[in-house]
C-alpha cells in the first residue's frame, strides 16, 4: 500500500480537480467513454473539499485482478456499471 507521500504527481494532481470527490484506481484498458465493471476498481482515495486526498487507498472488495490472458471474469450485470475509467469522478484516467 503507498503511503501519502509516494503517491504519484498525476494523482496528486488529478485530485485537485475533483474537491469533495474521490480518484479511483482503474486498471485495464477503459476509455473515458467506456463501463468499467466493479471488478476492475482497485480501490480509491477520497478527496477534501480542498482537492488534497483525505485518507488512505480504500480497496475494492470486489476487485479482480487482470487474468494473464488480459481478461476480467464480468457479468453482465458488473458490465453496466455507471463509473467511468480512471480518476476522480469516473472521467479521467491517471495510471
Amino acid at each position: 500500500m503507498r503511503s501519502r507521500r509516494d503517491l504519484p504527481p498525476a494523482l496528486i494532481a488529478e485530485a485537485k480537480t475533483r474537491p469533495g470527490g474521490w480518484v479511483y484506481e482503474i486498471v485495464g484498458d477503459y476509455g473515458p467513454d467506456d463501463a468499467v465493471p466493479p471488478t476492475a476498481i482497485r480501490g480509491a482515495w477520497k478527496v477534501d473539499d480542498e482537492g488534497r486526498i483525505a485518507g488512505d487507498f480504500l480497496p475494492n472488495p470486489v476487485f479482480e485482478p487482470q487474468r494473464p490472458n488480459g481478461g476480467y471474469r464480468v457479468s453482465p450485470a458488473q458490465n453496466t456499471s455507471p463509473v467511468r475509467s480512471g480518476v476522480g469522478e469516473g472521467t479521467d484516467s491517471v495510471r
